[in-house]
């Protein structure tokens, strides 16, 4: 059983590790099978907060306003669990965030990661659901603030200790910490072509959004432009 780890779970403006941004990181780093060391930060996602992922986390624009940017806060973080493995609840999700922006920072960073979906998985097959909630309610862990990262990273562990104890066995291969494959997409600057069609639609719904077209990459214009087109540039 890994004893020495840190558990991490991020909050993020969506589901694209390539087009969404995280907003909250929070982790604790385990060592000897305790809780040593807390890393918890809000970060600016230098865009607006969509609707959907202010329902799900409760996370506001005014709450992220004054918050450092992720170019702040990733090397610190890559500092803070250098050297450990990460946990998480579909690690895979947060490590694809977390990976992806510490590359394009060129940040020379990769953890293997363990993962307590995973472990119920394989262990829990006869369960309905191995939601992170759902697991809570069946373990009788308490979850007060769920979808706010430091929250989810101490429950995870009070799971992840559980599942570990019911279950490890020497060999098995769910407990031990694997590197994940990351592909993590160039980042290329905005087209001519997506500038003046991004310009055009700005100008023709009255939009202002705080970005600057010279400094977006293509895919920040592709994902401006769908919002717009499907009424949602006011979330920009």
């Amino acid at each position: 059983m890994i004893d020495n780890y840190v558990c991490v779970d991020i909050e993020t403006t969506g589901l694209s590790k390539d087009k969404d941004s995280i907003v909250e990181i929070g982790a604790i780093k385990v060592v000897d099978g305790k809780k040593k060391e807390v890393f918890e930060q809000l970060i600016n996602p230098e865009r607006k907060m969509p609707s959907g992922a202010m329902m799900v986390t409760g996370i506001t624009d005014d709450m992220l306003e004054d918050k450092p940017t992720i170019e702040q806060v990733m090397p610190q973080f890559v500092t803070f669990c250098q050297g450990y493995p990460l946990l998480g609840h579909n690690v895979s999700f947060d490590y694809g965030f977390l990976k992806t922006n510490a590359a394009r920072l060129k940040l020379n960073w990769s953890a293997s990661c363990m993962d307590t979906l995973k472990i119920a998985k394989k262990y829990l097959p006869q369960l309905p659901s191995r939601k992170l909630e759902y697991l809570c309610d069946y373990f009788d862990i308490i979850d007060e603030h769920h979808h706010r990262a430091m929250n989810d990273a101490q429950i995870t562990i009070a799971l992840y200790q559980i599942l570990a104890e019911r279950f490890y066995q020497e060999g098995s291969s769910v407990f031990v910490p694997e590197i994940l494959e990351v592909k993590v997409k160039k980042q290329e600057s905005i087209t001519w072509k997506q500038k003046k069609f991004l310009n055009d639609l700005l100008e023709r719904q009255g939009l202002h959004p705080n970005f600057l077209l010279d400094e977006m990459t293509k895919s920040e214009a592709s994902y401006a432009i769908d919002m717009i087109l499907s009424g949602r540039g006011n979330q920009l």
